[in-house]
């Protein structure tokens, strides 16, 4: 599991597109993971949803971004969520990856750690703009 959350984070990096990470050894019952940005926005965004993973789960993670007033979503994770061998994917969040593949210039990581069993990735995306955002994506993983 922690080798193919590194190898997602870096497919993400180097990329910068849609990353994905296949079950196919390990049947890991639930993943829980935190999108937050409360580095930059006052009030946080924090989703927690329990995805339901089997050894054919592909989970492809990325990032997209929102303009509008302060009260909009700017940065966020979203995951989508594909079972066994079928075509239709879950996807947390309304719009498509696609409609923002330009809007970041560049993202990198500042950092990785493991604490209580959580996966912890933290990334600066810096927009077209210049300006920059703090992302921390955290991953629990759970075997009932």
């Amino acid at each position: 599991m922690k080798l193919l959350l590194k190898a997602a984070v870096i497919a993400l990096l180097t990329t910068c597109v849609i990353v994905s990470c296949t079950k196919k050894t390990t049947v890991i019952p639930y993943i829980q993971y935190r999108a937050d940005s409360t580095a930059f926005i006052t009030n946080g965004i924090t989703n927690f949803n329990m995805i339901p993973v089997s050894q054919d789960t592909q989970i492809f993670f990325g990032i997209k971004a929102y303009k509008g007033s302060v009260d909009d979503v700017l940065t966020k994770f979203y995951i989508n969520v594909a079972y066994d061998d079928s075509s239709v994917y879950h996807q947390l969040f309304t719009e498509d990856i696609q409609n923002y593949k330009d809007t970041f210039k560049k993202i990198y990581s500042i950092y990785t750690r493991k604490r209580n069993g959580k996966e912890r990735y933290n990334f600066v995306v810096e927009n077209k703009e210049g300006g920059k955002n703090s992302l921390t994506l955290t991953l629990d993983v759970y075997n009932p």
